[in-house]
């Protein structure tokens, strides 16, 4: 008698174990394959800068891609991912090239996404022009037309005053639709004695949507996402007129920082609208 009961409460517990196993199952596929509205959902970028030091262009593309129940098909002008990494598929031996429209396709079983933008021409600051002298409080920028949808402009300088005190300051603009810029009062009045070290311009020309709330992706078709491209500056150091300037050259490292600041900046915006990236430093 009790070895039935033991039978029985076993085949009880299994039979619902296996009924619990096949719920949830039935309710992953039901609601992250079948029954969602955007079954596919990707985001990519292109990202392209061009090094003065070698005369190179150096490049990175990635395309993340969420609820997919088979392993994607890939393109970007129909070349496919040189590495894909579980949902990461990158591109690390590609450089797509200033003024290159870019064409995404993504497939997934008999569904499909795609999305088109441009990778930004070659552009330059023009003012100030590098390594420059100005002169006042008011800073006053122009670039030339990378042929794209918004900027952004990266500032920093660094000084040290008459006591060896350390001033440094960093500020952003983003989304800006002009080739211009004016920051009233942005520089300091720099005191008697102070070394100036370096003023910094940086510029990104970016395709594709602004990070901002309520900004609709441009991937389009049995699912959505976001394709951007961007094309980095070499940018722009500037000096101030009167002042002593340090006898150090500023670190060629610096023209890097904008760069790394740019995509750890983007990773935090995406992170904070639940937008997975994989943009890399």
């Amino acid at each position: 008698m009790r070895t039935r009961l033991l039978v029985i409460g076993t085949v009880t517990l299994l039979i619902l174990f296996m009924s619990c196993d096949k719920v949830v199952e039935n309710k992953y596929v039901t609601e992250y394959i079948y029954d969602n509205p955007n079954p596919i959902f990707a985001t990519a970028f292109i990202a392209t800068e061009y090094w003065e030091y070698d005369s190179s262009y150096y490049g990175d593309a990635d395309v993340i891609v969420s609820f997919y129940d088979t392993v994607p098909e890939i393109t970007i002008n129909g070349v496919p991912p040189d590495n894909p990494y579980y949902n990461d598929f990158d591109y690390n031996d590609t450089i797509f090239m200033p003024g290159t429209k870019c064409d995404l396709k993504i497939k997934v079983g008999s569904r499909s996404v795609e999305s088109s933008v441009s990778v930004p021409r070659d552009f330059k600051v023009l003012q100030p022009a590098d390594n420059e002298t100005i002169s006042g409080t008011d800073l006053s920028v122009r670039w030339s037309d990378a042929k794209c949808g918004h900027y952004e402009v990266y500032i920093e300088y660094h000084f040290h005053d008459n006591l060896n005190v350390c001033h440094y300051d960093y500020e952003i603009e983003t989304d800006v639709k002009d080739t211009f810029l004016t920051k009233a009062g942005f520089l300091p009045t720099v005191p008697a004695g102070s070394t100036w070290y370096y003023g910094f311009i940086g510029l990104i020309a970016i395709d594709g949507p602004p990070l901002t709330p309520g900004t609709p992706g441009n991937i389009k078709g049995d699912g959505g996402g976001f394709f951007w491209t961007y094309n980095y500056s070499w940018g722009s150091y500037f000096y101030v007129a009167g002042t002593p300037t340090s006898s150090q050259t500023p670190d060629p490292d610096i023209r890097r920082n904008y760069v790394r600041q740019h995509k750890a900046n983007v990773r935090e915006r995406l992170t904070q609208m639940g937008i997975p990236s994989a943009i890399e430093e």
